[in-house]
């Protein structure tokens, strides 16, 4: 994942795009992993309905729990140009204001 970022990063230039590409080829890793049997279950419970009679069991792997999170920061590096623009502007300065104060370091 580590080398995903720094070669797309090396080639584009973009920090958006470099954890972009890495969130997506770690999103297919996990698939992966989790279709060829390489993953453990987490947490495992039971599903009752009372009323039929029918008890099924839910498994959440670990596969699983990493794939969401993969998603999840996947829609959050997307729609981060909307989130920003609907933000206070106090808010937006501040951000502005670290990205600098970091840069030039």
């Amino acid at each position: 994942m580590t080398a995903v970022f720094i070669i797309v990063y090396v080639k584009t230039l973009s920090l958006r795009l470099a954890v972009l590409i890495m969130l997506i080829v770690g999103t297919k890793w996990t698939i992966l992993l989790s279709l060829f049997g390489f993953d453990r279950p987490l947490i495992q419970f039971y599903l009752i309905n009372r009323y039929t009679g029918v008890v099924k069991l839910v498994s959440i792997s670990v596969c699983t729990v990493i794939t969401i999170a993969y998603v999840l920061s996947m829609i959050a590096v997307i729609a981060w140009p909307w989130i920003v623009e609907r933000m206070p502007r106090e808010i937006r300065r501040e951000i502005r204001r670290a990205v600098v104060v970091e840069s030039h370091e």
